[in-house]
């Protein structure tokens, strides 16, 4: 049973068409991903590095005359002098002819000023160059690792690379990530928060939960920030999700709702903390908080919701209007801390105008 309170009625209303105006598609500096665009997570800490060529650095490189001492070259480098900031890269590339030859990376570039002072530090650190080549060249290799299966074609250009493919993003990236049915699906839930935005006191906001696996609302709250000063709307849906699993530290204001049902039936797969037993049936049923939701914001949450956020253990927020203390991606991009003991993907979408308020 979703659990409403009593309508509230106020001097100040706007209407829902001024709520959820048309959609505004257009998007600048910014990757458009079938309408919505990614704001980062902890892998990408900048959605615009998904389309940018990798770096290049300059690297001392060997050629190895005699290929039967390849592999006793790279074990002897790799001892003598690993290069941890090159581990995406391999040790060794073989060059098409004619004539065929092999290339080993030897240094950065950095670390020494000439081939002939890398190949005498290396002779000194015991490393047997017999099988090298007495010239060395400088090559530029890719300084991080490619993302991106355009990226792995395009270092692999300048060097061999390792590169494990994330299928999640190449759909990111070709527009694929969501089909019309999900679009409809994030449209339809991102006016649910522009309907509770209404009901904001202090600030025009909102925020949905919303359980993925069953395309099912779990909380819709207002912000309530005129009530108490941490009442914004993100920790209000926090609160009420909360609720729905026999908790919840706030009084439930006018027309937010929760589903109080929810311990009470089975969570999604992957989401289920320690459920009831005959020795302790106090051990809750259900997800931890919002591990394994969705979060529509209407607004761009601060630092303190954002953190909210991740320590509930969201699985995607998705936000409308951008804010200037935002920190998913105007003055900040928290989510993308690397530190942070959980993360989730951000994405930001279709406008709702009433979340337009430039209080943070």
């Amino acid at each position: 049973m979703m659990q409403r309170g009593p309508e509230r009625h106020t001097g100040h209303r706007v209407s829902y068409e001024t709520v959820i105006s048309s959609l505004d598609l257009s998007i600048e500096n910014a990757i458009q991903y079938n309408q919505y665009y990614l704001c980062g997570s902890a892998m990408v800490d900048n959605g615009m590095l998904l389309l940018a060529a990798v770096p290049l650095a300059d690297c001392h490189v060997g050629v190895i005359a005699d290929p039967k001492h390849t592999s006793r070259l790279i074990r002897a480098l790799n001892d003598a002098h690993p290069i941890p900031t090159l581990q995406h890269l391999k040790r060794v590339r073989r060059r098409a002819g004619p004539p065929v030859r092999f290339e080993v990376l030897l240094a950065p570039a950095e670390d020494f000023a000439s081939g002939a002072d890398c190949l005498s530090a290396l002779r000194a650190a015991g490393v047997d160059a017999s099988g090298l080549d007495a010239e060395t060249v400088v090559a530029s290799v890719p300084a991080a690792p490619p993302r991106t299966r355009a990226q792995f074609a395009a270092a692999s250009e300048h060097w061999a690379c390792n590169f494990h493919e994330d299928a999640a993003l190449e759909k990111l990236i070709a527009g694929t990530a969501f089909d019309d049915a999900d679009l409809d699906k994030h449209r339809r839930w991102m006016r649910r928060a522009g309907g509770a935005a209404q009901r904001g006191r202090g600030v025009v906001a909102g925020a949905v939960v919303v359980d993925p696996a069953r395309d099912a609302l779990v909380a819709e709250a207002a912000d309530c920030r005129g009530v108490h000063p941490l009442r914004h709307a993100a920790m209000n849906a926090v609160d009420l999700v909360a609720w729905s699993q026999a908790g919840g530290a706030w009084p439930v204001q006018d027309g937010d709702v929760y589903d109080e049902d929810l311990p009470d039936r089975p969570p999604p797969v992957g989401t289920v903390r320690n459920r009831q037993d005959a020795v302790d049936d106090e051990k809750p049923v259900g997800p931890y908080l919002c591990t394994g939701y969705d979060v529509y914001l209407t607004r761009e949450p601060c630092t303190m919701c954002a953190m909210a956020l991740v320590h509930s253990r969201v699985r995607r927020v998705f936000y409308s209007v951008a804010a200037p203390h935002g920190v998913l991606g105007s003055a900040a991009k928290v989510h993308t801390v690397r530190a942070l003991n959980h993360h989730y993907q951000v994405f930001r979408g279709p406008a709702c105008s009433a979340s337009a308020s430039p209080a943070s």
